[in-house]
């Protein structure tokens, strides 16, 4: 009985994060400071409590009095930023999984999975995914072996973009590929070999005796 060999395609990056200088004017445009941005929007909430006693009352009826006009439109594009920024990752995500499942056919091994980050906006965002390929050999046919390390190595690279563990399972497939190969030409050598036996064998049992 065979083991399956179960690898995984697709990638996992991590999306917003915006740049400090887009939330505080006091940051150069140059620093590499990020905030989070659930952070960001826990800031905004803190900033608005500092505020002092005599305005609290005008605070409750409009949150955001408290804030300066330059810093709060900062915030508001940095919020926006990051929710495009989501969603243009979510979109991808899936559509980058969805290529490698459907190319995979029935050697994809669980579905689709994805790792979700949540947005300012309470949102949850696909943010990397992966698809479970099994990548083993089948024991004791290396035609086969070599058909289904061609559809593995079609599927890691099916995405427009492919990640680096997609090119990683492509040259794994392209490895399977090789050795089904070998396998196979040295089959064909062995039976070359077997039936030249056989004629010799024929032909000496046919010679005219002396």
């Amino acid at each position: 009985m065979s083991v399956q060999s179960i690898d995984h395609i697709g990638s996992l990056v991590s999306f917003g994060m915006v740049p400090k200088s887009l939330i505080d004017p006091g940051v150069e445009p140059s620093s590499n400071v990020i905030v989070d941005a659930k952070k960001l929007s826990n800031d905004i909430a803190d900033r608005q409590l500092e505020t002092r006693a005599p305005e609290r009352q005008e605070l409750m009826q409009n949150p955001l009095s408290g804030l300066n006009g330059e810093t709060e439109a900062r915030q508001n594009r940095a919020l926006e930023q990051v929710l495009t920024q989501l969603k243009t990752r979510d979109q991808e995500v899936k559509a980058h999984e969805a290529a490698h499942l459907h190319a995979a056919g029935g050697y994809a091994r669980g579905g689709m999975s994805f790792s979700y980050q949540t947005g300012p906006d309470g949102q949850k965002y696909a943010i990397g995914g992966e698809v479970g390929i099994d990548v083993s050999p089948i024991a004791g046919d290396p035609q086969k072996t070599l058909e289904k390390a061609r559809q593995v190595h079609a599927a890691a690279l099916a995405p427009a973009q492919p990640s680096t563990q997609d090119f990683r399972v492509a040259a794994q497939a392209m490895q399977m590929q090789q050795q089904a190969l070998m396998e196979m030409r040295e089959a064909a050598q062995s039976d070359i070999g077997r039936m030249e036996r056989q004629g010799f064998e024929t032909r000496q049992s046919f010679s005219p005796a002396d």
